[in-house]
């Protein structure tokens, strides 16, 4: 026999939400927040852990943190969203569509070049909509430094040692802020990053990359991924870069059978281990 509960919103044990907004554009972001379960009683710092597009990425890497409890330090997770992509009013095709809108403005290091070729959409509508608002990585790179990392530290007990996680255009974002902020992070987790924006225009600032400043830095994605010809070849190209810089220490993984989206909570479980795994356990880095 069951009986008529009024439904109510599941909800993530651990979590916070704060909105904050970036004052020199007046846009209202919201932050996604996860904290151990020992940290209401304990006085510890934990190292932190930053990812975009929380809305995909932030439950996953909060149900991969308590699986690999015993094998990485705990941390304070926090999803860097948008204020105004709300589930309970937004349908879904215009919630994606402004989503993909902010991700274009906030993800992308350049302005869309249309006598450029490949892209990442195949459909040729939603890319036109997309990447005209592209191009303001760096603005985005400044409000994380100077307001939300801040935020963060003045609200919980936190360490200098951060994380940084993206995906796709996330992904092209954290291997642009570690080779032009390199003293925001210290690790980059990077999946199925697009490198080949632009015409592959990341190679173009490698030469930024720091040679002094240690950095650790997985790069991974989907055997089954198709945006571009020379999607992992751009993956490769990019790790055998940086890996001569003798203050990095990195890795690239494909993970067979898993394509773009697919490949998430892979690369989070394995790409953690790597970045954060205890000594007492076998390194996964060569």
């Amino acid at each position: 026999m069951t009986k008529n509960i009024a439904t109510q919103p599941l909800t993530i044990p651990f979590t916070e939400t704060h909105r904050i907004v970036n004052r020199k554009n007046n846009i209202e972001y919201e932050l996604f927040v996860s904290f151990p379960p020992s940290y209401k009683s304990d006085e510890e710092s934990y190292p932190t852990i930053f990812t975009t597009d929380p809305n995909f990425i932030f439950p996953i890497l909060v149900s991969a943190m308590k699986s690999l409890t015993t094998m990485i330090p705990d941390a304070i997770i926090i999803g860097i969203g948008h204020a105004d992509l709300d589930f309970k009013e937004l349908d879904k095709v215009t919630r994606n569509a402004r989503a993909e809108v902010h991700r274009a403005r906030d993800l992308l290091p350049w302005k869309f070049d249309k006598s450029t070729k490949n892209f990442t959409h195949e459909n040729l509508e939603l890319e036109a909509k997309t990447v005209k608002h592209s191009g303001h990585a760096a603005e985005f790179t400044y409000f994380i430094a100077s307001e939300v990392i801040p935020f963060i530290e003045k609200t919980y007990r936190t360490k200098p040692e951060r994380t940084l996680i993206g995906h796709s255009f996330g992904g092209l974002f954290a291997s642009w802020v570690a080779l032009n902020h390199p003293t925001i992070f210290q690790n980059y987790l990077v999946i199925s990053p697009i490198f080949h924006y632009e015409d592959g225009r990341i190679f173009e600032e490698i030469f930024n990359f720091s040679k002094t400043i240690p950095a650790k830095i997985y790069l991974c994605s989907g055997s089954c991924e198709s945006f571009h010809p020379d999607f992992f070849k751009h993956l490769e190209r990019f790790h055998d870069e940086i890996k001569t810089s003798p203050q990095v220490t990195t890795k690239v993984e494909i993970f067979e059978d898993e394509y773009h989206c697919s490949t998430v909570p892979f690369a989070i479980s394995k790409g953690l281990r790597f970045l954060h795994q205890k000594a007492e356990y076998c390194k996964l880095a060569e």
